[in-house]
């Protein structure tokens, strides 16, 4: 019998990355196909976060294309819950691995879920034989620590924007619009009968009114309430992490703080041909003219309380200010 021809690393990459692991022996099984994986867990990852149409996606394509990291461009229509680990930039498996490290309180489980995770991140890094690659999730504020402590993302980008721009563009968005428009109970996507991820650091005076109210409110105030969910998630998350691993980018103010400019391009060691081409990519957003309906009472309480937040996080992240580019490279 004539046996197989053997395949390259990247074919056995590609045709795997339907069978993330669901047993230890699924695992072993995929160490000995790509026996290469073992190698990829010394490189590092950066990963983008912040609140669901802030800039993500931009800043994430801008970083692509100038071919300072490797990864998926991003797509805000693309379908979220593929199989592949390569169809879009927000995998829905890589997210509902993370939400089974958070929820689940067995050990086994738990172990199977962080190899498995570790697993999917080396594939992703395989897939593009790059030292340098990088995820891109406003879901990532909901497991910020604990992608941390998987030893593989050593640098974060958190972008804020405007909440009532970002409020209003969410509306829109095909996938949190049924949210937005959904009832309480479906108005989550990482929400199990143990535990619900989304809100676990949200103040609970303004838990307590939404949970009462929810059903009065318009898709406006949800979209602010959801920023609060992602805002005090991201903050309370990175009090874990050392400073000098996050940066924060505020969208609105990109162009006109050259300090803070300069900043972001150290902290990912961009050359000037790189700082040239993100730069240009940028879109300044017009103000928001009329805002939907809303109370202005909710409003203003959860402008006041994420903008304390961001503050919070500002503190935190400022000291990465006087990082040299040579130790954010580290």
């Amino acid at each position: 019998m004539t046996a197989p021809p053997k395949r390259s690393s990247s074919e056995r990459t590609v045709s795997w990355d339907t069978k993330i692991p669901r047993s230890a022996t699924q695992l072993h099984e995929a160490l000995r196909e790509i026996p290469e994986i073992r190698m990829t867990n010394k490189c590092e990852c950066l990963a983008i976060c912040g609140l669901p149409r802030s800039g993500t996606t931009w800043i994430h394509n801008s970083l692509i294309a100038c071919e300072r990291y490797s990864g998926i461009p991003a797509d805000d229509l693309a379908i979220l819950n593929s199989a592949s680990v390569f169809a879009t930039d927000e995998n829905r498996l890589l997210h509902k691995l993370m939400f089974s490290i958070e929820r689940v309180g067995d050990k086994k489980i738990n172990f199977l879920a962080r190899r498995s995770t570790e697993l999917f991140i080396a594939i992703f890094k395989l897939r593009w034989r790059s030292k340098d690659v990088m995820l891109k999730s406003p879901y990532f504020c909901f497991f910020l620590d604990n992608l941390y402590n998987l030893g593989v993302f050593r640098k974060f980008i958190f972008m804020k924007r405007n909440l009532d721009a970002v409020s209003v563009s969410m509306m829109r968005h095909p996938h949190i619009k049924t949210l937005l428009r959904s009832d309480y109970s479906s108005f989550f996507d990482f929400s199990s009968p143990e535990k619900n991820l989304e809100v676990e650091y949200v103040p609970a005076e303004v838990l307590t009114y939404v949970m009462h109210n929810f059903d009065k409110m318009t898709e406006f105030e949800r979209a602010l309430f959801k920023c609060l969910c992602f805002s005090s998630s991201f903050v309370a998350r990175a009090q874990k992490l050392p400073h000098t691993s996050i940066f924060i980018v505020n969208y609105d103010t990109f162009l006109d703080d050259d300090e803070r400019r300069r900043a972001l391009f150290d902290f990912v060691v961009l050359d000037e041909s790189g700082r040239q081409s993100i730069e240009s990519s940028y879109v300044r957003q017009l103000p928001i003219a009329t805002l939907p309906p809303h109370s202005e009472m909710l409003r203003n309480e959860i402008l006041e309380i994420t903008h304390r937040l961001w503050r919070t996080l500002d503190l935190h992240a400022a000291r990465s200010r006087s990082v040299r580019p040579s130790q954010a490279a580290d």
